[in-house]
């Protein structure tokens, strides 16, 4: 029973060598979510700009909107004045 249970136990053996694949395992999963979440962080990042600047551009069509419609009420035929 001893030297099957020091074939598990001893340096180097199976319970060792186990312990040593999971710990890679473990680092590597660890690297890919940092990674992950520095993509994800930077995929952020260019939507709120993407996005920032279409709630910009929006405001700007609203304001032309809102000057030609200023500009075409006050010809005549348009917007009640004729």
């Amino acid at each position: 029973l001893d030297s099957y249970i020091k074939e598990y136990t001893q340096s180097g053996g199976l319970f060792e060598s186990k312990t040593d694949v999971f710990d890679s395992r473990k680092d590597n999963i660890t690297k890919e979510r940092e990674q992950f979440e520095r993509y994800m962080e930077g995929y952020e990042k260019n939507l709120r700009e993407e996005y920032q600047a279409l709630d910009s551009m929006i405001a700007r069509m609203n304001q032309t909107m809102s000057s030609l419609q200023g500009q075409l009420g006050s010809l005549p035929g348009f917007g009640g004045n004729g």
